[in-house]
């Protein structure tokens, strides 16, 4: 998928670390590192080089979020006028909730506002780009809130939208949830053998404990 595709890439740049006399070095292989061992490294990256993980993740938001040359259309879409597609964002984001997705045409300089994430359809049209607004307030705001955000040995009461199995890193996971249009509002990852990503519509329904999970609210994250 592209979303694991595009992860992949920005891994193995949030793996690059610094040195205290500021050299760059590649200091962690994550072939070699259990999806345990993953994680904590991906969690420690993101705690003790904020600066970086933040450019890092400026530019993954960009390939991650934004759909050039593509338009998200939904056919009970809001339209206003926009200067660009982050404009269109902008006020996408000042709908509180009703308004997941924004496509901008920059030769009528219209927006249209979804309430999916990536509209009913997806489709090639010239002069058009699209943004999915979950996507893009949650990678914001991860650099600030993954530690915060995180709950370790803890589990959503399954409201479940789906499960995927195979998933090596809790990164996968809340980017499996973010690029789904079927409402995943958060996550629990099982770092045990089964690496289970479990996508919940909704987080209210309570916790249980679950040695090896890892759990995060999208609504925390994008905070």
């Amino acid at each position: 998928k592209q979303w694991y595709q595009r992860r992949v890439r920005g891994i193995e740049a949030i793996k690059r670390d610094t040195t205290k006399e500021g050299a760059a070095i590649d200091n962690i292989d994550l072939s070699e590192l259990d999806s345990v061992q993953q994680f904590e490294a991906f969690d420690t990256d993101l705690s003790r080089n904020l600066t970086i993980q933040s450019s890092i993740l400026s530019a993954a938001l960009k390939r991650s979020c934004l759909a050039e040359g593509q338009e998200f259309f939904q056919r009970d879409a809001v339209k206003t006028p926009g200067s660009s597609i982050f404009d269109c964002s902008s006020k996408c984001a000042a709908m509180k909730g009703s308004c997941e997705s924004a496509t901008y045409n920059a030769l009528y300089k219209i927006c249209r506002l979804n309430s999916n994430r990536r509209g009913q359809i997806v489709h090639a049209k010239s002069y058009t780009t699209s943004i999915n607004n979950v996507c893009n307030a949650v990678l914001s705001g991860i650099p600030r809130n993954w530690n915060k955000c995180m709950i370790k040995n803890k589990a959503y009461v399954p409201k479940t939208v789906q499960t995927v199995w195979g998933i090596q890193t809790m990164y996968d996971c809340v980017m499996a949830c973010i690029n789904t249009s079927n409402g995943c509002t958060g996550v629990t990852w099982d770092s045990t053998s089964q690496l289970s990503c479990t996508m919940h519509r909704t987080v209210t329904s309570g916790m249980n404990s679950q040695s090896g999970a890892f759990s995060v609210a999208l609504d925390c994250l994008s905070a």
